[in-house]
């Protein structure tokens, strides 16, 4: 199967994500004044709290867990039904998964780290073992990763060029490249089937 990227330009990122079978949506708000994970059936009937103080939820392939970043900033993974909530980041840096973060296999989760004054880079990290390697390092912020349906490649976005653009690399972090070339702000979006 071939599989087409789909960038867009933007203004604003999106804020829920669908389970891969698409009956659930795992979404954040700050309704009560602090940023909540929910999750709601697709029809939008059976809301329940998730974690409380966490945004940027993402579901694994299977549907059985979802990542999160907590308000101060890392890594959370917790059961799609609210239990085994653990710890994946302790980096004192802001990190953010974004919707496209776990790996098809499910073995290893991407996200984007802010240290405090500098430029964010992608990073990933295997689950299993907790090792985390960085991916990027430009003078720049590279933001939202997402890999491709075959595991092989990353999409992400990169102001590294002085405006934000769409960038694609290997899944080692190799072979970095600009995919837009224009002036406006791109944001990688999602990897979709090419018709035919």
């Amino acid at each position: 199967m071939h599989w087409l990227l789909l960038a867009t330009t933007l203004l604003l990122a999106g804020s829920a994500a669908a389970s891969p079978e698409q009956s659930r949506i795992a979404l954040w708000s700050d309704r009560d004044g602090d940023p909540d994970v929910f999750t709601v059936n697709a029809d939008g009937t059976g809301e329940h709290p998730l974690a409380r103080q966490g945004s940027a939820p993402a579901w694994s392939p299977s549907s059985r867990r979802i990542v999160f970043a907590s308000r101060g900033g890392d890594l959370w993974v917790i059961g799609a039904d609210g239990k085994n909530r653990k710890r994946l980041t302790r980096s004192g840096a802001f990190e953010g998964p974004s919707a496209g973060s776990w790996s098809p296999d499910g073995r290893k989760i991407l996200f984007t780290r802010w240290p405090i004054g500098r430029f964010g880079d992608v990073y990933v990290l295997t689950v299993r073992t907790g090792a985390i390697r960085r991916l990027t390092f430009a003078r720049g912020d590279d933001t939202d990763p997402s890999w491709s349906p075959d595991g092989t490649r990353i999409v992400f976005d990169s102001t590294r060029d002085g405006n934000r653009e769409v960038y694609l690399m290997n899944a080692d972090g190799s072979g970095q490249r600009n995919l837009t070339h224009n002036p406006a702000e791109d944001w990688a979006d999602t990897w979709q089937p090419l018709l035919r």
